[in-house]
């Protein structure tokens, strides 16, 4: 786990976070955003990344995954709860915690832009999701980008800092370092997947739903995380 140095001298700071800006220089590419229509007149937004789709409906949100399909593509909720998305060309099979809900059609794409500074400044965020999956049940993880380019918050066992930069439609975190606490397990595997996709992402956006959504260089979503 990465020991908090509260005497890091400005310098220092300001050349890692510098150096992650470089590294991320280049925006990487948005999800594609589509609203599909189902035949009960429920409106389902599809989120397709490099990594799978997340659909946002009615207040909820689920992340998919690629699955076995013999033909489409079809993508299913790694925790098992029934979620899957199934689309060949502009129609798609929708199931929604075992419930389906028929063949949904294809309408038009949701612009997205990248996250700017000013969007992000001030803001506090309760981490939703790390990779495909949500933050298991009893964990809970934040983050806070303070307007003077300090990102703190949560990590799920102990308290971490960094700086937090976002410009051009990029984005980038440097300088991250938490206490060396001791906590559970799975607080610990929480934290250490959080620190890790904070230290990767090189774009940011908010999507539909007014979740934002950390990217890694290729555009798969890292974190997905909800106004605190």
């Amino acid at each position: 786990m990465r020991p908090l140095s509260l005497g890091l001298p400005a310098a220092a700071t300001l050349a890692l976070l510098a150096s992650a800006a470089a590294a991320g220089s280049v925006a990487p590419p948005l999800p594609t955003a589509t609203a599909y229509v189902c035949p009960d007149g429920r409106e389902v937004v599809v989120l397709a990344h490099p990594a799978g789709v997340v659909l946002l409906l009615a207040g909820e949100r689920a992340a998919l995954v690629p699955a076995v399909s013999a033909s489409g593509a079809r993508f299913e909720a790694a925790d098992g709860s029934g979620t899957a998305f199934w689309s060949k060309g502009r129609e798609a099979l929708v199931t929604l915690r075992g419930e389906a809900l028929g063949t949904c059609t294809a309408g038009a794409e949701v612009p997205l832009v990248p996250a700017s500074a000013a969007d992000l400044a001030g803001t506090a965020w309760r981490v939703a999701g790390i990779g495909p999956g949500a933050l298991p049940e009893g964990t809970e993880a934040t983050m806070d980008f303070g307007a003077d380019g300090a990102l703190t918050g949560q990590g799920g066992c102990n308290r971490y800092r960094g700086r937090w930069q976002a410009e051009g439609g990029t984005f980038a975190v440097g300088a991250v370092a938490a206490m060396r606490m001791a906590c559970a397990p799975l607080a610990m595997t929480v934290e250490q997947g959080l620190l890790d996709a904070l230290e990767a992402a090189r774009g940011a956006v908010l999507d539909p739903a007014g979740a934002l959504l950390l990217l890694d260089v290729e555009g798969a979503i890292l974190v997905e995380a909800e106004p605190a």
